[in-house]
Formats: structure tokens, sequence, C-alpha cells
């Protein structure tokens, strides 16, 4: 069960969204979201933060080895493949 405070990102495919959300795991994105937050705030991961997310700048500075590697420490089976990032990728305005 969700509120009116749950954001979506929609996608096209499985390996899409499946290498959006391990770039959105990796220790790099949660460091940033955790500098940019208030943690006793009652929603600490408002809107506008959200909005603060620069997905080139995740595709610039995040490689395939990080994505690996966050699908491991997240205890996934390991399912990512290459191309998932590349689709992805694919989806961007450059």
């Amino acid at each position: 069960m969700v509120d009116d405070t749950v954001y979506f990102l929609p996608f096209d495919s499985f390996g899409e969204a499946y290498a959006c959300m391990l770039m959105l795991n990796t220790d790099l994105v949660q460091d940033f979201l955790m500098s940019i937050s208030f943690e006793d705030a009652k929603r600490p991961f408002t809107k506008k933060l959200l909005q603060r997310i620069d997905f080139c700048m995740m595709i610039e500075k995040i490689f395939i080895d990080d994505l690996k590697r966050t699908e491991k420490e997240l205890g996934l089976k390991a399912i990512f493949k290459n191309e998932m990032s590349y689709d992805f990728c694919d989806l961007l305005p450059y």
C-alpha cells in the first residue's frame, strides 16, 4: 500500500527498469541523496530533492562494474547484463 508521496519512473522494458534501479542504489547516488536530504524530516526525499537526480550524470559516473557490485551488495540474483544499461542510456536525451 502506498500513499500520495509515491513517484513512478516508467520504462518500456524490465532491463531498463533494472539498470535504473541499480544506478539509483549505487553508493554514489545514495551518498548524494543522503548529502542533500534531512533524515529527521517527515519526508526526507521530496519531489524537489528527487528532481535533482541527474540521470545523464549518473550514466557518465557509474560504470558496469559498479552496477554488478550494487547488485551483489543488494543480495540480488546476478541477472544484470551490459545491454540493460545500454537500453537505459538510449532513453535519455543527449
